[in-house]
């Protein structure tokens, strides 16, 4: 009995020991504050060569494509050659056509002018073989020269850039003002972003937009709004922004990118979007009082910069608990190791 009774006694006093102890949560914790905070909008896109810069080339004439001696994606230096080309075998044969034209309008000239001389035609029947010699002439004149810039011709790009696109191969026969080759401006570069209908409302030009490549080893840029779209694209059904990227960028065409556009700023009690957590689709916050972290339900704004801009829930300078939240139960006592005025 006397060994019964210690062993009750020694529970009950571990039992009152268990009671008594608290957990303690170790947080970090600042003072909410007033501050002007960024409203913004994100679209995602690409970096392509600016369509207002770039070079679509062409021949005057019609021509046989020879050798194509570039590739998309090269860069090409002006005067550089991106293709040879010869005159074409229609072009030849016109001018054998055009040569035995010539021939045969002289010698119905002679034949005409003699028949004048014997009284059996007339000035106006010799008026009218000349002017078709004239004629004759003149054609031929025009496909010689054609030819001639076609014989050992080549096609040059007119600027320092990048070949885009080749609409053309080896052996192709083209006609005059037919496009070519495409070549972007290397200095002219466009991001365009797709944004959100809903949101589109909120951009204007002239705005702001830091610009992010995918690749983690370009660093951001900032640029501004150059053209904004009215309709909705019908593929994507997002609206397309365009930014003016400057050439001293390192940015390549094709590079993706995501876009942060600024549309305005509000004003109102700013946290570090950490200190606010969801449950049930619901926002919290715990605040810090008497050294016990108090669950407080808010209403959030816009975030930015990884600051969230706080509606209602939180007053000018509660202390608001930003790290170890998630470990944190209503009422619980906090141990805070950092307060950040």
């Amino acid at each position: 009995m006397k060994k019964l009774a210690i062993i009750l006694t020694c529970l009950t006093f571990f039992s009152v020991v268990a009671l008594n102890a608290q957990v303690i949560a170790t947080v970090s914790a600042q003072k909410a504050t007033v501050a002007s905070l960024e409203k913004s909008v994100r679209g995602y896109g690409s970096i392509d060569f600016d369509p207002l810069t770039s070079t679509t080339l062409s021949l005057e004439s019609g021509a046989k494509i020879v050798a194509v001696k570039v590739v998309p994606g090269q860069k090409v230096k002006k005067g550089e050659i991106v293709a040879t080309i010869a005159p074409s075998e229609s072009d030849v044969s016109a001018l054998r056509l055009a040569t035995i034209s010539v021939e045969y309008g002289q010698k119905e000239k002679n034949r005409i002018s003699s028949m004048r001389d014997a009284a059996l035609a007339t000035n106006a029947d010799v008026e009218l073989a000349s002017q078709n010699l004239d004629k004759a002439l003149q054609t031929k004149a025009e496909l010689s020269k054609k030819l001639h810039s076609a014989i050992g011709g080549t096609l040059k790009s007119p600027i320092n850039g990048v070949v885009q696109s080749i609409m053309i191969k080896n052996g192709d026969i083209v006609s005059a003002q037919m496009p070519l080759i495409l070549i972007g401006s290397a200095n002219h570069l466009i991001a365009t972003l797709g944004i959100e209908p809903s949101s589109a409302r909120d951009i204007r030009m002239g705005q702001k937009v830091i610009i992010t490549p995918s690749s983690s080893s370009l660093k951001p840029h900032i640029g501004s709004i150059v053209s904004l779209s009215s309709q909705i694209d019908p593929k994507s059904r997002l609206v397309s922004v365009r930014i003016q990227i400057p050439s001293s960028n390192d940015f390549m065409a094709g590079t993706s990118i995501s876009g942060e556009i600024v549309t305005g700023s509000e004003r109102g009690i700013v946290l570090p979007s950490t200190a606010i957590f969801t449950r049930n689709n619901v926002h919290y916050c715990f605040v810090v009082v008497n050294q016990k972290a108090l669950l407080r339900k808010v209403r959030v704004g816009n975030s930015h910069n990884g600051n969230t801009l706080i509606l209602e829930g939180i007053r000018f300078n509660d202390h608001v608990i930003t790290l170890g939240n998630y470990e944190c139960e209503n009422g619980m006592r906090v141990n805070v190791m950092e307060k950040v005025h």
